[in-house]
């Protein structure tokens, strides 16, 4: 009698890229949109670093929803990855310089959340409004969220930002490389990714730790 057959064994899961270790941190410059609250700086990360973060990944995103705001949930559809790695994240902070971001702060930025998450938007997906809260990772506690878009050609897919009566502050259009810092915390006005248009947008999403 033969060996029972065995289902087709699953592909291996994918996973962060190492990123270019030949490369130093370069140099930025930081706009404030929102004096030390909402901060974009370009060409943090370089193209290279983007497409071999999405590359690595692949399709190997998990489909991420709501049940919307009448259960306390802000509507949202788009494609997810997580993976943890302290090495992604340490490399990740020095590339992008994150540290020379925040010497307006009184204490010093020490390095992003290992908890990285890269969102996939495709047409008609999005993230409504809602306001990101503080985490404690590695012993520190979090004061921005950190952005970093992978990808720019996109119809839009910007994510906006409200004060606290709900009008729009500014908005932040994605870009290959570039870098979105913004506070955050239950008392912050909320934020949303607008839904995309035309095109897919990649975003990654961690934490600055202080």
């Amino acid at each position: 009698m033969g060996a029972p057959t065995r289902g087709a064994a699953r592909a291996p899961r994918a996973t962060l890229p190492e990123l270019d270790a030949r490369a130093d941190a370069r140099p930025i410059r930081p706009r404030h949109l929102v004096a030390n609250e909402i901060i974009v700086v370009d060409d943090a990360l370089t193209a290279r670093d983007c497409a071999r973060i999405v590359d690595a990944i692949g399709d190997d995103f998990a489909a991420s929803s709501s049940r919307g705001p009448r259960h306390g949930e802000a509507r949202r559809r788009n494609g997810r990855f997580a993976e943890t790695s302290e090495a992604f994240a340490r490399r990740l902070y020095e590339r992008a310089n994150v540290a020379a971001t925040f010497g307006f702060e009184i204490d010093d930025a020490v390095g992003l959340n290992p908890n990285i998450r890269v969102y996939r938007y495709r047409a008609r997906e999005h993230f409504g409004a809602h306001v990101d809260e503080r985490v404690t990772a590695l012993g520190r506690r979090s004061k921005y969220t950190a952005l970093f878009y992978l990808s720019e050609d996109v119809e839009g897919g910007s994510t906006i930002f409200y004060d606290e009566v709900g009008e729009e502050r500014c908005r932040v259009r994605p870009k290959i490389g570039r870098a979105l810092y913004f506070r955050h915390g239950a008392d912050m006005p909320e934020h949303e990714g607008e839904e995309v248009r035309e095109g897919t947008k990649y975003v990654l999403r961690s934490d600055v730790l202080f």
